[in-house]
């Protein structure tokens, strides 16, 4: 919700702008440097060429981009705005598809290990508790701080885990990530959309909205 307000206070703004900037340009008193002011802000909106994609940062770095660049005193400009459907067009990417299927292998394999000495943990305890009354003070005290150095070991293993497995999912589905975003960007510049957003963030769509999914599909050779 707050995306999109932005994103409609910024048009309003630039309504607004051009309003302002028909009249100047009827008062016949103003200077000519305000009047080339006016001409030329059609050529710096023009100039403004971002492709939005999933996630709030993104969307805050193109609601900054757009207060800093858009000049709100031109006419004439039309913002042509598209969307696109990013988990539809990543379900249909063969190497989407394959890293999604490592990644799940991948953690299947380390839940294993995990599994594995959570095991060895508990038939270590095990053995203790059935052994501990015939063993001397210290030999027993020994098999404990055994013991709690396995628990941390398992600790640390599991935390272990988790990092091993963010670095691997950033291995696998970085270059895919990349290569959509290439797409978009070259869909943008050829049909001319002033921005691309993602349709799941999206409150609604019109009737006339440009859905560019096929056309970024297309660029990926994919259906």
């Amino acid at each position: 919700m707050k995306k999109f307000g932005l994103i409609i206070a910024m048009l309003l703004t630039f309504a607004k702008g051009c309003t302002t900037t028909e009249k100047a340009t009827q008062n016949e008193n103003k200077s000519a440097e305000e009047i080339s002011s006016a001409d030329s802000c059609s050529t710096q909106i023009n100039k403004i060429e971002t492709t939005i994609l999933t996630g709030p940062a993104e969307t805050e770095e193109l609601s900054t981009k757009l207060v800093d660049n858009v000049y709100t005193n031109d006419k004439s400009t039309t913002l042509k705005i598209a969307h696109i459907n990013t988990m539809e067009i990543l379900n249909a990417m063969p190497e989407y598809t394959e890293a999604e299927t490592a990644l799940r292998i991948y953690n299947v394999e380390l839940e294993n290990d995990l599994k594995a000495m959570y095991s060895e943990y508990q038939n270590k305890l095990q053995e203790f508790e059935a052994s501990k009354n015939t063993m001397s003070e210290l030999m027993k005290k020994t098999k404990q701080n055994e013991l709690i150095d396995f628990q941390n070991r398992i600790m640390q293993f599991q935390e272990d885990i988790e990092k091993d497995y963010e670095l691997k999912k950033t291995e696998l589905l970085e270059p895919v990530m990349k290569k959509l975003q290439v797409a978009i960007s070259d869909v943008t510049k050829e049909n001319g959309y002033s921005f691309v957003f993602d349709i799941n963030n999206i409150i609604t769509t019109g009737d006339n909205a440009i859905d560019a999914t096929n056309f970024v599909k297309a660029k990926l050779g994919i259906k």
